[in-house]
C-alpha cells in the first residue's frame, strides 16, 4: 500500500494527516492538512519512524504569498507516543495549510573520531600480535 492514515479523526481541529509511502521507507512523506482558520504554534503529530525530519513543502510559505509560518531546520522525532505511534514531532501548523515532511539522514559520527580510535586499535593489535577482526 502507498498510503497510511496517521490521524483521520481530528474533526475538532479540522486536521488530517497521513503517510504517503515511497518506493522505500526512506522516501515516505508525512503530510498534514489544516482545514481550519486556526494556526497552531505547537502541533504534535505521530510519525512512523525514529529519525530526523525536514519540511519540504508548506503552503503558508512566503513564496506562495502566505504568512510564512514555516518549520525551518531539522525536526528530531521524540519518544513521545502520539496517534498510536511510538514517535512524534512537534511542528508549527499554519491555518488553512498543507505541510509535507521528509526523513533526513542523521549526521554520521565524525570521521576523525573513528579514524583516531581505529588507528589506536590497530597499533595495539600490532604490538600484541593479534589479528584485528
Amino acid at each position: 500500500e502507498n498510503f497510511e492514515w496517521i490521524d483521520c479523526e481530528n474533526a475538532a481541529q479540522k486536521v488530517l494527516s497521513f503517510v504517503r509511502k515511497g518506493k522505500s521507507r526512506e522516501e515516505d512523506l508525512v503530510v498534514i492538512l489544516n482545514f481550519s482558520d486556526q494556526a497552531y504554534e505547537s502541533y504534535r503529530i505521530g510519525v512512523p519512524y525514529e529519525t530526523d525530519y525536514m519540511e519540504i513543502l508548506n503552503s503558508d510559505a512566503a513564496e506562495f504569498e502566505g504568512g510564512n509560518q514555516v518549520n525551518t531546520g531539522v525536526i528530531v522525532s521524540e519518544a513521545i507516543p502520539w496517534n498510536y505511534r511510538t514517535q512524534s514531532i512537534e511542528i508549527k501548523l499554519p491555518k488553512l495549510s498543507i505541510c509535507v515532511f521528509k526523513q533526513i539522514a542523521k549526521k554520521p559520527k565524525k570521521t576523525s573520531t573513528y579514524k583516531k580510535h581505529h588507528k589506536k586499535e590497530t597499533k595495539a593489535h600490532r604490538k600484541s600480535g593479534t589479528k584485528r577482526k
